[in-house]
C-alpha cells in the first residue's frame, strides 16, 4: 500500500483576520453539524470507490479556518470515521487551534480523540501587533493556550509567528522570539507578512494606508529568526519551518516532497495519481454537492489538473527546494527515471552562476541568496 496524507478543512471562524485569503468564514456556526455531516459524504465517497484499499493514510492534518471552533463536532467526527483510516496506525494527527476559541477542557478532548500534534496561532506576542492583525487574542492568551495544551498531554507543539506586520520592528519582533524560546516548543513557523488581493489589508494597502517595515527590515528579521532559533536548538528543515530534531512536521513533508494527499472539505486539494483535485470553496454548495452521487470524481470537486511528466517534474523540484537540504538526485533519479542534470541542464546552469543554488553531496539545494529569491528560483522551473 502507498502512503497518503489526509487533510481535513474546517472552513469556520469567529472573525477573519485582514490579512487572510484562505476559504474560511465568520457568522457562519450554525451550519457546523450539516458541514461535518457533508465531510463523512464525501471521506465515504472514496471509501465506497476503495481508496484505502491501495492508500495507508500517514498524517491526519485538520487545518482551517479555526477548527479548535468546532471541538465538539470535530471529535464526534474523528470518533465516527477513525477506523475507515485506522486512525490508530496514524504517525502523526496535528490539530490547528486558536488561543481566542479554544477552551482549556477542550484541549484534554482532542489529546483524548487522538490527536498528538498541535499548531497554536499565535502569530506575535505583542498586543498592538495582534490587534493590527485583525487576531481575537491578547499575548497573554496565546500564552496560557501553550502552556494549557501541555498539561493536557501534547508533546509536540508548533507555534505560528509571523514578521513584517505594520508597525513592527526588529526589536519587537526579537522580543517575541526571545519569549517564545523560553516556552520551548517542538516546532516553529515563522511567516513573511504576504498581502493578498482582495484581502482588508490589500485595499487598505491599495489606499496607501497600511505601511510594512521595509524589505532591509523585514530581511534582518527572517535572518534574526534563524540566528536566534538555531542557535537556541532549533533545526532550520524548510524555508519557514524550524524542529527540535526529530519534531519535523511529517504531513507538511508530504507535500514538499510533492507526494500524495487526500483533501476533504471546502476548497480542499487532494493530489492522486497524478491529477490535481480542487473542491468548491463555497461552503454552502460543498454541503449540498456532498450528498451527490457523481463519478469518476465527487460532485465537490470543481477543478481538475492532470499533470504530464514535465510539469510533475517541475513541481517537485520547486516543493523540493523548499527544504533545506534540498533535491536528493538519487530519489529524483528513482522516481521518474532520468537524471535532474539531464532534464534541466540549460537552467541548473543559469542558477548556479547566479549562486542561488549549489551541489551540497548528493543534493541541490538552495544557496541562502536562493533562500531570499526563492520564488524567483521556482519560477525557472515551472516555466
Amino acid at each position: 500500500m502507498m502512503p497518503i496524507g489526509i487533510y481535513l478543512h474546517i472552513p469556520f471562524c469567529v472573525k477573519k483576520c485582514a490579512y487572510c485569503d484562505f476559504v474560511s468564514y465568520a457568522g457562519k456556526e450554525e451550519i457546523i453539524t450539516p458541514y461535518f455531516d457533508a465531510l463523512s459524504q464525501e471521506l465515504a465517497w472514496y471509501v465506497q470507490r476503495h481508496l484505502f484499499d491501495d492508500y495507508r493514510p500517514l498524517t491526519l492534518y485538520v487545518g482551517g479556518g479555526t477548527p479548535s471552533l468546532t471541538t465538539p463536532a470535530l471529535v464526534r467526527f474523528i470518533q465516527n470515521t477513525e477506523k475507515v483510516w485506522a486512525f490508530d496506525t496514524l504517525q502523526e494527527r496535528t490539530i490547528e487551534v486558536n488561543p481566542g476559541t479554544i477552551t482549556d477542557s477542550q484541549l484534554p478532548q482532542l489529546r483524548q480523540a487522538g490527536f498528538n500534534r498541535i499548531s497554536i496561532g499565535v502569530q506575535s506576542l505583542h498586543n498592538r501587533e495582534l490587534e493590527i492583525l485583525g487576531r481575537i487574542h491578547t499575548s497573554q492568551e496565546a500564552v496560557s493556550c501553550f502552556q494549557a495544551a501541555r498539561e493536557a498531554g501534547f508533546e509536540n507543539i508548533n507555534l505560528d509567528l509571523i514578521f513584517g506586520i505594520p508597525t513592527s520592528d526588529l526589536a519587537s519582533w526579537q522580543a517575541t522570539l526571545e519569549q517564545v524560546i523560553c516556552l520551548n516548543p517542538e516546532h516553529l513557523s515563522l511567516y513573511n507578512l504576504t498581502i493578498e488581493k482582495e484581502t482588508p489589508f490589500w485595499v487598505l494597502q491599495q489606499q496607501g494606508k497600511l505601511v510594512l517595515p521595509d524589505e532591509e527590515t523585514q530581511l534582518a528579521m527572517y535572518q534574526t529568526g534563524i540566528t536566534l532559533l538555531t542557535q537556541a536548538g532549533y533545526e532550520h528543515y524548510e524555508i519557514s519551518n524550524f524542529a527540535r530534531p526529530g519534531c519535523r512536521s511529517q504531513h507538511n513533508q508530504i507535500y514538499w516532497r510533492n507526494e500524495e494527499y487526500l483533501g476533504l472539505g471546502a476548497g480542499a486539494t487532494s493530489y492522486i495519481r497524478g491529477c490535481r483535485y480542487t473542491n468548491t470553496p463555497a461552503v454552502e454548495d460543498y454541503i449540498v454537492c456532498a450528498t451527490a452521487d457523481h463519478a469518476p470524481y465527487p460532485a465537490t470537486v470543481v477543478t481538475i489538473e492532470k499533470l504530464d511528466f514535465a510539469a510533475t517534474i517541475g513541481e517537485t523540484i520547486m516543493m523540493n527546494l523548499r527544504l533545506i537540504e534540498g533535491i536528493d538526485l538519487t530519489a529524483f533519479s528513482r522516481r521518474f527515471g532520468i537524471a535532474l542534470e539531464e532534464f534541466h541542464v540549460n537552467t541548473l546552469d543559469k542558477l548556479y552562476d547566479l549562486n542561488l543554488i549549489e551541489r551540497y553531496k548528493n543534493h541541490i539545494r538552495l544557496t541562502f541568496r536562493g533562500v531570499l529569491l526563492s520564488n524567483e528560483v521556482f519560477q525557472e522551473f515551472l516555466l
